[in-house]
């Protein structure tokens, strides 16, 4: 992509495949990704006020996407956060009505595009207002 990157995205997931799925369709719209495992590191170092929009899968082992997205709405309330699964429509949309600004089920590549567009279009908006 030619032309000014979009911005940060974090991805926190235990799958790496997942993460590097994301990236690559990430990369693809001209934003920057970081990756983090969340059993690599504790909360307090992955959960930084840099990025533009995080993406958060809910179902990870020892702390799950529904614990990180309590802990980013206390310390940072207006973070763009996006939260996604695979094939577990129901924990996006209760996601959702915990905070998120959107949720997905990444299991059709429909919806993995509506995700990608998703953080695409909180960039630019996270873009404009600075």
């Amino acid at each position: 992509m030619i032309g000014k990157m979009l911005g940060m995205v974090l991805i926190i997931d235990d799958n790496p495949h997942i993460r590097g799925h994301l990236r690559a369709a990430l990369e693809l719209e001209g934003m920057q990704v970081c990756e983090q495992d969340p059993c690599d590191r504790p909360t307090s170092e992955v959960l930084e006020p840099v990025y533009t929009v995080v993406l958060l899968d809910v179902v990870m082992p020892e702390k799950d996407g529904f614990e990180y997205l309590r802990d980013i709405r206390r310390m940072w309330p207006n973070q763009r956060l996006i939260v996604y699964s695979h094939g577990l429509d129901e924990y996006p949309q209760y996601a959702v009505k915990l905070g998120a600004d959107a949720g997905f089920d990444i299991s059709q590549p429909a919806k993995l595009r509506q995700l990608v567009e998703t953080a695409r279009r909180m960039a630019c908006e996270a873009q404009k207002s600075e």
